[in-house]
């Protein structure tokens, strides 16, 4: 018997940039409890499917957001051709034997922690035993499960550029292990942005740290982090390996054939990705200084996007690697 249970049952939201985006579907989408185990049940010769989307921050969370909520709007007027559900990590547990409270480290604004593995495993195993849901209702293999409904920027959350940098990174690749060890296929949706675009965004535009300086700092290491990841995916044996899915920011061709992927082929998204599409939505800044030359309001533009050319050609080797690879 596991040793673990929740504290409470919590309805799910992601904060980022000190905003809350709230779980507004239907119940019966709500978050899994991880302590309930399935009574025997028939093997099923399908797997499940889960999701999890890593990108660096301003490479298109927004985006993924709106297209997830435009996708339960489809569910709600009953036109999906598949059950969507989300379900992610609670940000506390109770050991059984123990009495204390664990924290779990695998959230935003947190340093994940490998310790906490057994309870990634737990999370995918309530999909593939049918447990932890309102009212029982069953569901089959066919159900695509978004971890976590708004996903995971590298860096997420606030915090100092010391925590951006260093510790507030998600780990894509304990996600997969775990999703391997539990039975479930993970997709991996891997969105990638042009990194001079990127120091526009969040350097210019959005003003995501003090200085350009520092942002370019956290980029790299990010970035760096992230491409370990990916590397570290797809050394897996392939039984066990993710799919993962270059989804290329703006590219509104590519973008819904790799969400087509993704989403086992169960629809398409050209249509919808079209009307979704808002660039600089999250722009929230006064200032913006659209139309202007970077290069006048950062003296060293230059030498920090030269800073950033070889991360930026081995992030999008590995997008083009990732497509070759399905």
């Amino acid at each position: 018997m596991s040793r673990l249970a929740l504290l409470s049952v919590l309805s799910f939201c992601f904060i980022t940039h000190g905003s809350t985006f709230p779980f507004d579907s239907d119940d019966e989408n709500g978050v899994f409890l991880l302590q309930q185990r399935s009574t025997a049940r028939r093997s099923r010769p399908k797997r499940s499917t889960a999701l999890f989307v890593a990108g660096l921050e301003g490479s298109g969370h927004h985006l993924w957001y709106d297209l997830v909520q435009a996708i339960y709007g489809e569910s709600a007027r009953g036109s999906l051709p598949f059950k969507l559900r989300q379900t992610w990590l609670p940000p506390t547990v109770i050991d059984l034997v123990t009495g204390s409270e664990r924290e779990v480290s695998w959230q935003c604004e947190h340093r994940w922690k490998h310790e906490d593995l057994d309870l990634g495993v737990q999370l995918f195993e309530n999909i593939t035993n049918h447990v932890g849901h309102d009212d029982d209702e069953d569901y089959d293999e066919g159900a695509i499960w978004i971890t976590p409904e708004a996903c995971l920027s590298y860096p997420c959350g606030h915090g100092t550029h010391e925590q951006k940098r260093n510790d507030f990174i998600p780990r894509a690749d304990w996600l997969a292990e775990a999703a391997a060890l539990a039975g479930v296929d993970l997709h991996v949706g891997f969105l990638y942005r042009p990194f001079e675009e990127l120091l526009l965004s969040n350097c210019i535009h959005r003003q995501m740290e003090d200085t350009c300086d520092m942002y370019v700092d956290t980029l790299i290491t990010n970035a760096g982090a992230l491409l370990g990841q990916l590397r570290a995916m797809d050394a897996m044996p392939s039984s066990q390996k993710p799919l993962v899915q270059c989804l290329r920011y703006g590219d509104l061709d590519t973008f819904p054939v790799g969400l087509g992927t993704l989403f086992n082929h169960k629809m398409t998204f050209k249509s919808v990705l079209r009307q979704i599409w808002k660039p600089n939505s999250t722009d929230m800044n006064q200032n913006h200084h659209y139309g202007e030359n970077p290069a006048d309001l950062v003296p060293n533009w230059a030498e920090l996007v030269g800073s950033l050319q070889h991360m930026d050609a081995e992030l999008k080797a590995a997008c083009e690697h990732a497509d070759s690879s399905i």
